[in-house]
């Protein structure tokens, strides 16, 4: 029977998993609105698919990040000494990114500069997840206290950079199959999204065995390669549902790769939540991290009901707006 720190591992990965789907929706297509700008019709064309469940979408982050905290206390230390400012400009970001979709989509007269922004606001975010979700995976230099020792420089390594353009670029294929879906973009703004999301995704990979060769630990059993394969069979099989007209399967390909990138983070990680790097400190995991069984247990009924709140209101929202656009 699993227990309840592996489950309370699960649930942050699926929080953060749902939201990354998610957003890399709206974050991709504003990526792609700034670096495809095209006429004042085809950006509100574009920027019209976006519904109000745009707004809900940092919900499942912020659930995440709650859980991940709640579940595991001494983490709180160790990511907010690490990534605290970063956590306030990505919190900025999100803000200003809402506020410029919202004038982006109304009836007023077009602006270039109101995609410009949401788009110049759209990638920061997305680089600014991965750059922190490079790090982690990397390692943070930890002190005895379990907090980060490690200055903004050295948050901005080779190998965390080029997971922060990993996603950028993942979030962009995202973004490209919903246009293809929902505004009828042309399957050549995918391919070549998916052509960038494929070389920077290899990029990574072969960075880790040289900067994080821990990440491939746990391949030595035939099930801890299903991950993989099945982030590698959704990015082969998307062009071909490009080419074929079937956009909705091409977005569930695109979102199953990112779905099961999750997946291979957390394997990649497990049982270290925040894997320590050349500091005193040791790596937090989840048995050193843990609360008692009876808050993990309480809590876990509560963000239970909060996620099924999250997810209804995803559901209602992106299902009304869907009716009401048809």
């Amino acid at each position: 029977m699993m227990d309840l720190q592996t489950t309370w591992f699960l649930v942050v990965g699926v929080l953060f998993a749902g939201y990354s789907v998610l957003d890399a929706i709206d974050g991709g297509v504003g990526t792609l609105v700034l670096s495809r700008p095209g006429d004042d019709e085809t950006r509100r064309r574009r920027l019209g698919t976006l519904g109000p469940a745009t707004l809900g979408n940092e919900l499942w982050l912020v659930a995440g990040l709650a859980a991940l905290f709640a579940a595991f206390p001494p983490v709180r230390a160790a990511v907010t000494s690490a990534f605290g400012g970063l956590l306030a400009l990505l919190a900025l970001v999100f803000v200003l990114r809402a506020v410029a979709l919202g004038r982006g989509r109304g009836p007023e007269p077009a602006d270039r500069s109101r995609d410009v922004a949401f788009g110049a606001l759209s990638a920061p975010a997305a680089f600014l997840l991965g750059l922190m979700l490079g790090n982690v995976l990397l390692g943070l230099p930890l002190d005895e206290a379990g907090r980060s020792t490690a200055s903004f420089g050295d948050l901005l390594s080779p190998f965390a950079l080029v997971v922060a353009a990993d996603a950028v670029a993942l979030f962009a294929l995202q973004g490209a199959c919903w246009l293809n879906l929902r505004a009828g973009e042309g399957e050549d703004v995918v391919l070549r999204a998916w052509v960038t999301a494929v070389a920077l995704h290899g990029l990574t990979g072969v960075s880790s065995l040289f900067a994080a060769p821990h990440l491939w630990e746990p391949y030595h059993h035939p099930l801890t390669w299903i991950a993989p394969v099945v982030m590698l069979a959704s990015l082969v099989a998307l062009p071909y549902f490009v080419k074929a007209g079937r956009p909705a399967l091409a977005l569930g390909a695109s979102s199953l790769s990112i779905a099961a990138l999750w997946g291979i983070v957390g394997q990649g990680l497990y049982p270290a939540l925040v894997p320590g790097r050349g500091g005193a400190g040791e790596s937090l995991t989840i048995a050193s991290s843990a609360a008692s069984p009876d808050v993990l247990t309480s809590l876990l009924v509560v963000l239970l009901l909060a996620l099924t709140l999250v997810a209804g209101y995803s559901a209602f929202v992106f299902l009304r707006f869907r009716r009401s656009a048809a």
